[in-house]
């Protein structure tokens, strides 16, 4: 399945009916991420999602929609998992796959769109790999199997969420913002950074 997460550049809908021609079996159908009947992916499904995006929005996380994301419809990865959520079966295992600018870029004080999704997504799919490439409009959509897809590199483990299957608590699941710890400048690298979870919601 394929979901486009834009509002206002009618060619991702291009890309996706020729992504969808060109693999045929790979794809599935595509739609649009406020339609209102998605279908539920199958367990072992991949989804990918297309759409523009921009390493840092108005709230200071990575961001995926339109063109243009100064005046229009954008959401960053928590967000997205809120409007999309109903479309994943309890069990399910597949991979998640995000075309879009910037989707994996960050730096040592900030995450990529996928590592804050991938985060989320394993609070309740364990076994799910979220994937990303930067660029979308370059093309058509490569299939999972091809190269250029980046795995998230940030997982549920790295976080330090603590194991709440036994005790029944309930995980933490609204992320607003990625910090660092406070180190001198120029110290801290990329394995220092820090999800800050916020328990309301």
């Amino acid at each position: 399945m394929i979901i486009i997460v834009c509002t206002d550049d009618p060619e991702l809908e291009e890309i996706a009916q020729e992504s969808i021609e060109a693999h045929p079996g790979v794809f599935g159908a595509y739609y649009k991420v406020f339609d209102d009947e998605i279908p539920r992916l199958g367990a072992h499904e991949h989804l990918y999602i297309i759409a523009h995006g921009a390493y840092k929005g108005d709230d200071g996380n990575p961001v995926v929609g339109d063109r243009d994301l100064h005046r229009a419809f954008y959401m960053n990865a928590l967000g997205l998992l809120k409007n999309i959520g109903g479309i994943f079966p309890g069990n399910y295992d597949g991979s998640i796959l995000v075309d879009a600018c910037e989707a994996t870029k960050h730096n040592a004080y900030t995450f990529s769109f996928i590592e804050v999704l991938q985060a989320h997504v394993q609070t309740r799919f364990p076994k799910t790999i979220v994937y990303g490439r930067n660029g979308v409009g370059n093309g058509l959509i490569p299939p999972y199997t091809s190269k250029g897809w980046v795995r998230a590199g940030w997982t549920f483990d790295d976080i330090g969420i603590p194991d709440t299957s036994k005790s029944g608590a309930s995980l933490p699941h609204t992320l607003e913002m990625a910090v660092m710890p406070p180190e001198a400048p120029g110290e801290s690298q990329s394995a220092n950074r820090q999800y800050v979870f916020n328990q309301t919601g």
